[in-house]
C-alpha cells in the first residue's frame, strides 16, 4: 500500500506523530487508526552507574566457580586418566581474558570494602532502601509500563534489579550524610519537571468502524441497533485495517491523542453507548465507548522522598570514584591475581 492509499484508509503515518505524551501500548494500537494526532516515545532515563554492574554480576558467577580455593587441587575433568584441575582451568581462563578477570575481581574487592565500611558505620542495607531507589529511578523512566519495558529489555525481573542495585544503594547510604537536599530544592525540581513526573490525563477506551461514505455508515448503525456484533462488523467493514483486526478496538487514549471531532464524540458517550456517524477527514466513524479512566494527579508530597534520593544520587555521583579509592587505600587489599596491584596499608 503506498502513502496515498495509507492516508485514504485512515492509517496515520509517522509524520503525524508529535507532542509530548507518553505512548501506551493501547495508544500505539490507536496510532494505526488515522485518529491519533499527538504522541511521543516513552521517555528514557539516563544510564545510571549500576547498569555497568549488571553485566559484571553475571560474569562473577563464573569466576566464583573456577577461582582457586587453596589446599589440594580439585579435579574438574580428566582425559584417559590425566586430570584437568580447577587451578589449570582458571590459569587458562585468565590468560584468555585477563583484563575481564581482573576487572571482576576488582569489583568484588570494591563491594567487600564498601560492606566493611558500612558495617563500621552501623549502616544496614534494607529492602526498603532498594525499593526507594527503584522509586527514584522511575522518575526518569516514566510510567509503570515504561518501567516494565525497561526490565524486559534487559531480561530482568524487579527482584533481579533489586539485587543489582544493592552496591549503588549502599554507596548512597555511605555518602548521603555529606549531602543536604532541602524540601525547597526538591519542590523546585518538582515544579520544573512536573510534566514528566507521573500522573495521567483522563482517558477513554473506544472502538470504531471507519467507512468512506455516510450511507454505508448509516446502514451499519442500523444493523448495530438491531443487535449486530460491533467487533464482527468492524472486522468486515472498517477501512481502518489496523483497528479492524482487533474488532475496531483502539484501546485507551487521552483527549488530545485523537483528532478533535473524534475525541469530542468519544468522550461525550456513556460506557457502551454508540455514536451516530461522525465525519472526519478520514471518512465516517461509528464509535462505541467501552471504558473510562479518570485523570490521576501526582502531588509533591507523593514523590518528595523519591526526588530527594534522585538529587542525592546526582550530587554524590562525581565523588564515587575518589571515595572508593580512598577506602581501598585505607584497607589492606591483597590481590593474588595481580600481586603488583596490592594497595592500601595494613589496618592496625
Amino acid at each position: 500500500m503506498d502513502n496515498k492509499e495509507t492516508q485514504s484508509s485512515g492509517v496515520s503515518s509517522n509524520q503525524e506523530v508529535a507532542g509530548n505524551e507518553a505512548v501506551t501500548s493501547n495508544q500505539a494500537m490507536a496510532s494505526t487508526s488515522g485518529v491519533l494526532t499527538s504522541a511521543a516515545p516513552v521517555k528514557g532515563g539516563s544510564n545510571p552507574i549500576w547498569m555497568i554492574a549488571a553485566i559484571v554480576l553475571a560474569i562473577v558467577l563464573v569466576v566464583v566457580m573456577v577461582f582457586p580455593s587453596g589446599g589440594k587441587s580439585t579435579t574438574i575433568a580428566s582425559v584417559n586418566g590425566t586430570k584437568i584441575t580447577k587451578e589449570t582451568f582458571f590459569d587458562n581462563f585468565q590468560e584468555l581474558s585477563s583484563a575481564d578477570v581482573n576487572s571482576i575481581l576488582d569489583n568484588m574487592i570494591t563491594e567487600e570494602v564498601l560492606h566493611q565500611e558500612a558495617k563500621a558505620k552501623n549502616i544496614t542495607l534494607t529492602d526498603k532502601d532498594v525499593t526507594d531507589e527503584i522509586a527514584a529511578m522511575k522518575l526518569d523512566i516514566g510510567t509503570d509500563e515504561a518501567f516494565n519495558s525497561f526490565l524486559a529489555n534487559y531480561g530482568m525481573t524487579e527482584d533481579d534489579l533489586k539485587k543489582q542495585l544493592e552496591t549503588s544503594v549502599l554507596l548512597r547510604l555511605l555518602l548521603q550524610s555529606t549531602i543536604t537536599v532541602t524540601d525547597e530544592q526538591a519542590e523546585a525540581y518538582f515544579e520544573e519537571n512536573i510534566a514528566t513526573l507521573g500522573g495521567t490525563p483522563e482517558q477513554v477506551r473506544a472502538s470504531h468502524i471507519l467507512v468512506a461514505d455516510k450511507a454505508t455508515a448509516d446502514d451499519l448503525v442500523a444493523q448495530l441497533k438491531d443487535g449486530a456484533d460491533f467487533a464482527e462488523l468492524a472486522t468486515a467493514n472498517s477501512t481502518d485495517q489496523g483497528s479492524a483486526a482487533a474488532g475496531g478496538d483502539l484501546g485507551f487514549f487521552a483527549h488530545e491523542a485523537m483528532i478533535p471531532e473524534f475525541s469530542e464524540a468519544a468522550f461525550a458517550l456513556e460506557i457502551d453507548e454508540l455514536s451516530e456517524p461522525i465525519q472526519s477527514t478520514f471518512g465516517y466513524h461509528i464509535i462505541k465507548k467501552t471504558g473510562h479512566n479518570p485523570e490521576t494527579v501526582v502531588t509533591f508530597d507523593m514523590i518528595k522522598d523519591s526526588i530527594k534520593i534522585k538529587l542525592i544520587n546526582e550530587a554524590v555521583y562525581p565523588n564515587i570514584s575518589t571515595y572508593i579509592e580512598e577506602l581501598k587505600t585505607k584497607a589492606k587489599v591483597t590481590n593474588n591475581l595481580t600481586p603488583a596491584a596490592e594497595v592500601g596499608t595494613p589496618v592496625e
